[in-house]
């Protein structure tokens, strides 16, 4: 197989590009959180957007941290400030609409999810919290 039939577009750009300071702090903030040290990983994001605001991918992953540490309000506000720097992600949607769930907030949390399946349609996980929104709409 060739290397253009296994390698993502996205990622051949992305090796292309010389990795920088933000790219290994960001690497390392992820790891801490995939290995459950929420708090490390939170101040390691954290310190990341004190000097790059615009980062959408550490604003999505405090979403996520603060989703997982039931903190949905505070994990609604992340997503919608990386959707407010980069719309074009359906994991920020999908958070927004895991936040909007939590908060009972069902109509909303049905638009983000189908804003995230508009983007990846192939999000089955986001198809199926789409529908259990969908349905708590209807019985209320």
């Amino acid at each position: 197989m060739r290397e253009r039939d296994v390698i993502a577009p996205e990622l051949k750009e992305k090796m292309k590009k010389p990795e920088t300071d933000n790219d290994r702090e960001f690497d390392a903030a992820l790891r801490l959180h995939q290995d459950g040290q929420l708090k490390e990983a939170e101040a390691a994001y954290e310190a990341l957007l004190a000097r790059r605001p615009e980062d959408s991918a550490s604003l999505a992953m405090l979403g996520i941290l603060n989703l997982q540490q039931d903190r949905p309000e505070i994990a609604l506000h992340y997503a919608d400030l990386s959707i407010a720097k980069e719309a074009r992600v359906p994991n920020a949607h999908a958070t927004r609409g895991d936040a909007l769930h939590r908060l009972e907030k069902y109509e909303e949390a049905v638009d983000a999810f189908q804003t995230a399946l508009a983007l990846n349609p192939n999000a089955y996980d986001v198809a199926i919290r789409s529908i259990d929104a969908q349905v708590r709409v209807e019985d209320q």
